[in-house]
């Protein structure tokens, strides 16, 4: 069983740079816009891809006073009709850019906090394994050729 555990040291970085690499987006947008006020827009366009996987927005405009590009597209609405009102949060961090309050919830970033974490505890069960396998006797290398 420990040599299954021991693959931990390989698989549990995997499963965190994943974790990290699906919530980045999120995690900048929190950055960008964390003094953001919210303002009315209007959706200009709203491109979708529509799948048996689901829909995935490939890229929203909206029209405040100026024109608005939205931000963190993976966890962006998938019904948003043009002509449609929402609100939008603006910020001086990424002028021109906007997110939805909705893209930043909390909820967005519980899968990749537990695949992080399901990772770090991975890793340290590999280390664990790997520490406690047998050692050759006398320190001998078993690869060393006599």
């Amino acid at each position: 069983m420990s040599g299954s555990q021991a693959a931990g040291v390989l698989a549990g970085p995997l499963f965190v740079l994943f974790a990290l690499g699906t919530s980045l987006p999120n995690i900048e947008a929190r950055f960008d816009f964390a003094g953001a006020h919210p303002v009315r827009a209007t959706v200009v366009s709203a491109d979708y891809r529509h799948s048996a996987r689901g829909t995935r927005a490939l890229g929203i405009v909206l029209a405040a006073p100026q024109t608005l590009v939205l931000d963190d597209l993976p966890s962006a609405p998938d019904d948003l009709d043009v002509g449609s009102t929402v609100t939008a949060l603006t910020g001086s961090g990424r002028p021109g850019h906007a997110v939805l309050p909705s893209q930043l919830r909390w909820s967005v970033l519980a899968f990749p906090a537990f695949m992080a974490l399901f990772g770090v505890l991975m890793t340290f069960a590999g280390v664990d394994a790997v520490r406690r396998l047998p050692r050759s006797p006398g320190g001998a290398d078993p690869e060393r050729w006599d």
